[in-house]
């Protein structure tokens, strides 16, 4: 089990992308079920100083999860593609009988 790490470790190491420094621009909690009930989880969004970077930083996940979209989109019409082929196999497979 991995041990848990302070919100204050991530921010304070240096971008990766340029090399200033990180802040975190906001912090919440959630609840989450679980078997035995639930745990409350914190979660930390941290950001580039730098303007620039941070920007860049943001075009590049847009794009990203546009791509992510729309490959989940293809794989779901390719699934729902591949059902109707197995029910016209199925079909015809009942009538040559």
């Amino acid at each position: 089990m991995s041990k848990a790490t302070s919100k204050n470790s991530y921010a304070s190491k240096a971008c990766d992308r340029c090399g200033s420094k990180r802040r975190i621009s906001k912090t919440w909690k959630e609840t989450v079920a679980t078997l035995t009930g639930s745990t409350v989880i914190e979660y930390s969004q941290i950001i580039c100083t730098n303007t620039v970077c941070q920007a860049a930083f943001e075009v590049n996940l847009a794009k990203e999860t546009k791509k992510r979209q729309s490959l989940q989109k293809e794989k779901e019409k390719r699934y729902e593609e591949s059902k109707k082929n197995a029910l016209k196999r199925k079909k015809t497979l009942k009538k040559k009988k």
